[in-house]
């Protein structure tokens, strides 16, 4: 007895041992801050996440400051300056639908900002301006930001491009009903009309200084939003089927109980 338990004993403690070197390193989910200044760095996130069709969300960029010894999650918060934060540069803001339908934030003249190969200045985000705030939806066409006007525009629609420089969503906000076209602006789809996941990507360079260096952090961050159509469940659509089928049944044996009877 006593060698079976020292048996299982030792399996266990093997196990343990082989679970602990396989457990990844990506696992280890939080950075602690060591600078005595405290560290900042820009936050990305979609209000709100889930939408109806036809709906619009912010799209945020906010900047937090966390206090030394502080721990943040890298997957949530990163391009932390450890250091002295000075700015993020905002340099290209997409979004693809679930039909592969595809919006970039630009100028008046073309879609895209100076740093990601558009002519849009990009948009600088400091701790006295924060947060930065961008509508995106049906309604959202032009946006003025720090002074200047962006605007959204459609580039391409189901993976096929539009005539160069694309649709401006403000001059041709689409449709919410297919035919969808790449090339007929009349049958544009509108920016938030089908059901599924879509990624907004945002692309920045993040500027610190840290100790007698400058420092700049390249940003690409996807986060999704999720555009939910309201359908009828499973359960749903089988207790309105039971109940049609009860009230025909009802309403054949009443039409039999009312059939007059033939006197001769």
């Amino acid at each position: 007895m006593l060698k079976s338990t020292r048996f299982v004993l030792a399996i266990s403690l093997f196990a343990i041992m082989a679970l602990s070197f396989a457990v990844p390193a990506s696992f280890a989910t939080t950075v602690t801050c060591q600078q005595i200044a405290g560290c900042t760095g820009p936050n990305f996130y979609a209000s709100p996440a889930t939408l109806a069709p036809g709906g619009s969300t912010n799209l945020v960029l906010s900047l937090q400051t966390i206090a030394d010894g502080n721990t943040w999650n890298p997957a949530q918060l990163q391009g932390i300056c450890q250091g002295t934060f000075i700015s993020v540069a905002m340099t290209q803001i997409t979004v693809t639908t679930p039909n592969s339908d595809e919006y970039t934030l630009g100028s008046a003249t073309g879609s895209g900002m100076v740093g990601g190969g558009g002519n849009a200045p990009d948009i600088v985000v400091t701790l006295s301006n924060a947060p930065l705030i961008v509508p995106y939806g049906p309604e959202s066409g032009h946006i003025a930001v720090n002074g200047n006007n962006y605007y959204w525009w459609r580039n391409q629609v189901a993976s096929v491009g539009t005539p160069a420089p694309g649709w401006r969503l403000d001059l041709v906000p689409g449709v919410a009903s297919p035919p969808f076209s790449a090339t007929n602006p009349a049958q544009a789809p509108a920016p938030t009309t089908e059901h599924g996941t879509y990624i907004i990507d945002f692309q920045a360079s993040v500027n610190c200084a840290e100790g007698s260096q400058q420092i700049v952090y390249q940003l690409f961050v996807d986060i999704p939003i999720t555009v939910i159509t309201p359908q009828f469940s499973l359960g749903l659509g089988v207790a309105v089927a039971f109940g049609l089928a009860g009230f025909a049944l009802l309403r054949k044996k009443s039409l039999k109980l009312r059939v007059p009877a033939v006197v001769n």
